[in-house]
């Protein structure tokens, strides 16, 4: 139906052509879904912090009592002995294992392995070989075996200490303690409250 113009009425047909012929609009995504999606894509990438490592501490310090108790001769295995306290402090937070090297008196060696080495509070009998808790002390009663001579001398011991773990071990300076004539049947203790008896080798 045309109007007085010639063109249909409502639209022109070449209007309704331009107006199929248009390809729909695309919708633009909001701002809010372009961050959620960049959001998604940027990879979390987490550090790990290296924790700090704490080094082990020990000081491992070995003392003579000072003096050495002389044994009565032919009264048990340790004829013609001495019987030396040591007190061996652990000051650091790990247990250290102690070896004994050397034990001579006026420089006579009497042998890591001839000699016998009491717990002064168990009484058990160890070895050259020992360890010590950490940040403990312990007491030792070191027992020399026919060492024939009577007179006064020194006892010279040398050790190290080799704390548990990695770290190397440790060799401090020779320790010394005067051997006396005085004898353990005449109150002669290595320690003031050594209860333990004489061990038999």
């Amino acid at each position: 139906m045309f109007d007085a113009k010639g063109h249909t009425e409502g639209h022109s047909e070449s209007g309704a052509a331009e107006q199929s012929s248009a390809p729909a609009a695309t919708p633009r995504p909001s701002r809010r879904t372009v961050v959620r999606g960049a959001a998604w894509a940027t990879p979390v990438v987490l550090v790990a912090a290296a924790a700090p490592t704490v080094a082990a501490s020990v000081t491992v310090a070995l003392k003579l009592t000072g003096s050495g108790c002389k044994l009565p001769g032919n009264s048990n295995d340790l004829v013609k002995g001495y019987v030396f306290g040591i007190t061996i402090l652990n000051s650091g937070t790990v247990a250290a294992d102690i070896v004994l090297t050397s034990i001579k008196i006026d420089g006579d060696s009497l042998g890591v392995n001839e000699v016998l080495i009491q717990d002064a509070d168990s009484c058990a009998i160890v070895g050259s070989q020992f360890q010590v808790a950490a940040g403990s002390p312990r007491n030792i009663a070191l027992y020399t075996r026919n060492y024939t001579k009577s007179q006064a001398g020194t006892l010279t011991l040398t050790y190290t200490y080799d704390p548990v773990g990695p770290s190397p071990a440790v060799t401090p300076p020779a320790i010394t303690a005067t051997v006396t004539g005085s004898t353990w049947n005449g109150g002669c203790r290595p320690f003031p409250t050594y209860s333990c008896g004489l061990p038999h080798a």
